[in-house]
C-alpha cells in the first residue's frame, strides 16, 4: 500500500511538471505572436512612411522549433514561406533576375 501510494505521488509530480512546461510553452508562443504582430505592425508603418518595391526576407523559427523563412513581396503585396535560405535564394533568382 505504501508503494502504490509513493508510486501515485511520484506520477503526480511528473504530471505536475508536464502540466507546467505546456503551460510556459504556451505562454513562449503567445508571446512569440505578440512580438511577430508588433513586428508586423511596425513594419506597415514603416511602408507608410518609406516605400519600398524590394522584398522583405525575415528568418522565423515556428513553435516546433522548425527554421523557415518568411518573405513579403510589396510588388504582388503576397507572403511567402520557404524551408530553407536556398528556396528564396532560388524565387529571388527566378523573380528577379529572369
Amino acid at each position: 500500500m505504501a508503494n502504490q501510494n509513493l508510486g501515485n505521488n511520484y506520477l503526480g509530480k511528473v504530471k505536475d511538471c508536464f502540466s507546467i512546461i505546456t503551460l510556459l510553452h504556451e505562454n513562449l508562443y503567445f508571446w512569440q505572436k505578440i512580438k511577430g504582430k508588433m513586428g508586423g505592425l511596425f513594419h506597415s508603418l514603416l511602408d507608410i512612411f518609406t516605400y519600398c518595391n524590394e522584398p522583405r526576407i525575415s528568418r522565423k523559427i515556428s513553435r516546433y522549433g522548425d527554421i523557415y523563412f518568411e518573405v513579403y513581396d510589396p510588388v504582388s503585396n503576397q507572403n511567402m514561406n520557404f524551408g530553407s535560405e536556398q528556396e528564396v535564394k532560388m524565387w529571388l533568382e527566378q523573380k528577379y533576375y529572369h
